[in-house]
């Protein structure tokens, strides 16, 4: 690991500095605008995984055999989940000893607690540094308007989502059905009428097809089953029959992503789909870093957060927000498929977040007291 210092008249030469010296693997760990012999620099601190200059090993010296290594990490010459793991604790370090050494007495008394609240809910040293950045230019900026830039929302409306297709990832157990049956109903609720059909993806689980098939009898909804890409062709070429499908994934084993599961479907290709990603606040930020992983996908549209209920606390929404930079669509929470879920909104993850207050009214300790 090698971590370097570079300035210059303004961000770009600086960031040209970065890149001659260190590459395009170089990550920016700082951005800032320091004072030399009088006039105002950028100055940038960037990381590499190795030192310019040293002999690296060959792959197949550091890793052995790269096979094994590229079915891990999704392409030949990616670098080692260990590595990942090891650069993101470092990371993580750094920005900790950054977060320390910030000056909060030049925050207001409401700033200061808001900001160590979010420390105490597991947000992430990296976000509280650049809050306490925003709040520091700018006197005016609210601690909410700054999170608002990180954390967004796109409500999960028909007018908000006019795509014909909405495809549900995300990892078992994390109420991906559950989700497909409670989006739908929403959609039934909102215009009587719709056309609306429910698909199985995931031809592991018995269960969850017999779920969908069972509330497909009771709410009128169709159902179809689609396992393979053949399947999936049949689906698209009956879609003008239906209004809506709501399509539910498998969930991701071993070194499988869902790029390549969404390839072998025939689904990446398909334009008038939505991807929405399924998540709960219960998992910690290990686990929630690794689904991620599993998970990324550049049409990734929106994250759904589910069982908001059986979480202690809401720093990992913020966190995941950070991360994948795409909006939240709608949150859930109880067990049963009518009025349990709402669209996201501001003023609702706020709550949430901060007064640990579920959108039905209640904290999530009293809906089970």
């Amino acid at each position: 690991m090698q971590v370097r210092i570079f300035r210059g008249a303004d961000s770009s030469a600086a960031l040209a500095q970065v890149k001659a010296e260190l590459g395009i693997e170089a990550v920016i760990l700082e951005t800032r605008e320091v004072m030399d012999n009088g006039r105002k620099m950028c100055e940038i601190t960037a990381a590499l995984e190795r030192n310019v200059g040293m002999t690296r090993a060959k792959p197949s010296e550091a890793y052995g055999d790269m096979s094994s290594v590229s079915a891990l990490t999704g392409g030949p010459g990616a670098a080692a989940p260990e590595w990942h793991r090891e650069w993101s604790e470092i990371k993580s370090c750094l920005m900790s000893l950054m977060g320390k050494q910030l000056d909060k007495d030049k925050l207001s008394p409401r700033q200061r607690q808001a900001l160590d609240y979010l420390e105490r809910e597991g947000v992430d040293p990296k976000i509280g540094v650049t809050l306490y950045k925003c709040l520091v230019l700018d006197k005016q900026t609210s601690l909410l308007a700054a999170l608002a830039e990180i954390l967004s929302v796109r409500p999960l409306t028909l007018a908000s989502w006019p795509e014909k297709i909405h495809c549900v990832a995300g990892p078992s157990g994390a109420g991906k059905t559950t989700t497909v049956i409670r989006m739908a109903l929403a959609a039934q609720q909102e215009k009587p009428g719709l056309r609306i059909c429910l698909v199985n993806a995931d031809d592991r689980q018995a269960r969850g097809r017999l779920v969908l098939r069972h509330y497909c009898e009771l709410s009128g909804f169709s159902y179809r089953e689609a396992g393979s890409r053949e399947d999936i062709l049949k689906l698209l070429d009956e879609a003008d029959n239906f209004d809506r499908i709501y399509v539910d994934l498998p969930g991701m084993s071993g070194p499988q992503v869902l790029s390549e599961r969404l390839t072998l479907l025939g689904l990446s290709e398909v334009d008038e789909c939505a991807f929405h990603l399924v998540l709960s606040p219960h998992y910690g930020k290990p686990q929630l870093d690794h689904f991620l992983r599993a998970f990324s996908f550049a049409r990734l549209s929106s994250v759904i957060w589910t069982k908001l209920d059986e979480a202690a606390s809401f720093g990992g929404l913020i966190n995941v927000a950070d991360s994948c930079r795409v909006p939240i669509s709608a949150v859930s929470w109880a067990a049963g498929f009518k009025d349990c879920m709402a669209p996201a909104e501001n003023m609702l993850l706020w709550k949430l977040i901060f007064k640990h207050e579920l959108p039905c009214g209640q904290a999530p300790e009293k809906l089970h007291a």
